[in-house]
């Protein structure tokens, strides 16, 4: 790798790093969430770089894909298991990183820390040509050791300039996946736990939206809210918190002429509280540069 994309990578974990710190101090009975991720954006964008996607705040059996916009009412509550789900780019390179958190009590404190402890021995296993299924079989089997199930349709993912999912798959069952890690690759490891179904279904529309590529003609005044879109988010996804002047009518236009996609949130079928824990590596021959980890 580069050393001036390796330095990007690491200023961004760096970032990331810091943003995970100020969540762990934020996190509190009877504070907004709404507050809590417009702080963990600002201090992002204070370090230099930017979001690579708005952060996820998912509460209990939601998974991923929320996150609050002006006017919601998301106040964190005892026993609450929230995961937080963090972006950040540094000219396009991606650090990708979450932590989960029970607020006020520790219920649930084995199976936040069954995610964590997947996530940890799947870490050691990096280094180039291991088999991705090896990493898959440590994080189903260390989750269920504790007593529960990894959540199957949920997964790491390569990363990308600018692509938080960039090709590949890293499941977190055994048997999902096939091929080797290599040299210079960039992945995240994502592992999920939960005692309900140990799978997600979107359950309802959030506040998330990503760029898609035009399929046919659309008006000059539609085609200027998109290209401004497209120029200022490229294909990261974004949140309206970040285009306050966007109004429905263009929204409902973009969606409809499926220029944009809409992400739903993503809840565990049985409603089993659910925990994440996630790291982004560095594949080297030696073993791996963990630069979202301290």
């Amino acid at each position: 790798m580069e050393k001036d994309v390796l330095s990007f990578y690491l200023k961004a974990g760096e970032t990331a790093r810091k943003a995970v710190e100020l969540t762990r101090r934020s996190l509190k009975e009877g504070v907004s969430a709404l507050d809590v991720v417009m702080g963990i954006e600002s201090l992002i964008r204070e370090e230099g770089c930017a979001p690579a996607f708005p952060v996820n705040i998912s509460i209990d059996a939601d998974a991923a894909h929320f996150t609050p916009v002006p006017g919601d009412d998301v106040i964190f509550r005892a026993g609450q298991v929230v995961k937080v789900d963090i972006g950040v780019h540094c000219n396009g390179y991606i650090a990708d990183t979450a932590v989960t958190l029970e607020i006020s009590t520790s219920t649930w404190k084995k199976l936040i820390e069954s995610a964590e402890e997947a996530l940890t021995r799947a870490l050691a296993l990096i280094r180039a040509g291991t088999p991705i299924g090896m990493l898959s079989e440590v994080i189903e089997t260390t989750i269920r050791s504790a007593g529960y199930k990894p959540v199957e349709n949920l997964t790491g993912h390569y990363l990308g300039r600018y692509l938080i999912h960039a090709g590949g798959n890293i499941p977190n069952v055994r048997g999902a996946a096939s091929g080797i890690l290599r040299e210079g690759d960039v992945i995240a490891i994502e592992p999920f736990a939960t005692p309900g179904a140990g799978r997600i279904k979107g359950t309802r529309f959030g506040n998330i939206y990503r760029i898609r590529e035009p399929k046919g003609e659309v008006s000059p005044d539609l085609q200027r809210v998109y290209d401004d879109l497209r120029s200022r988010f490229s294909t990261l996804p974004f949140t309206l918190r970040w285009a306050p002047e966007m109004d429905p009518g263009s929204l409902s236009q973009l969606l409809r002429k499926q220029l944009l996609m809409r992400y739903p949130v993503l809840t565990e079928e049985r409603r089993g509280i659910v925990s994440q824990a996630e790291h982004s590596a560095i594949v080297t021959r030696e073993g791996a540069i963990v630069y979202t980890r301290d």
